[in-house]
């Protein structure tokens, strides 16, 4: 596994790791070296509901008017208003050895960067297509 993930609480000013025996596990088969942490506020991601209103009510609308399958305008619609990441692969001297830019996910999209990602997807859509999408589409404007 080349990262674990697990959560905690912050009582008193002390930080208390969740699972630290799958912690302790996962760091016994590491190699010795230099290991970065992160440490960020938990935030709520989007629910089942968000997730299917995303598939069904903007996915579904645009991959009916552009004839190309769902999977496709999800795709697309990453490409168009999510971010690139541009990935810097390093040696231990820091010479950069490769580069590439990784195609950009919605599932690490909190509850208001969903929202806003949905909000932009809606505009464009009537604006340029005349589809209206969202939870009250209703096809070709």
């Amino acid at each position: 596994m080349k990262a674990f993930v697990t959560t905690g609480q912050i009582r008193n000013g002390l930080l208390q790791i969740r699972n630290r025996p799958g912690l302790n596990a996962w760091a016994a088969h590491q190699r010795d070296g230099e290991m970065v942490v992160t440490i960020e506020r938990a935030h709520a991601t989007r629910s089942l509901d968000a997730n299917a209103l995303y598939w069904a009510g903007h996915v579904q609308p645009l991959a009916e008017y552009t004839g190309y399958t769902p999977l496709e305008v999800h795709a697309y619609l990453k490409k168009r208003f999510l971010p690139n990441q541009h990935l810097m692969i390093q040696n231990a001297h820091g010479e950069v050895i490769d580069e590439s830019d990784i195609e950009p996910t919605t599932t690490t999209l909190n509850t208001v960067e969903f929202s806003d990602y949905l909000h932009q997807i809606q505009e464009w859509a009537l604006t340029e297509l005349g589809v209206e999408c969202g939870s009250n589409q209703g096809g070709v404007g």
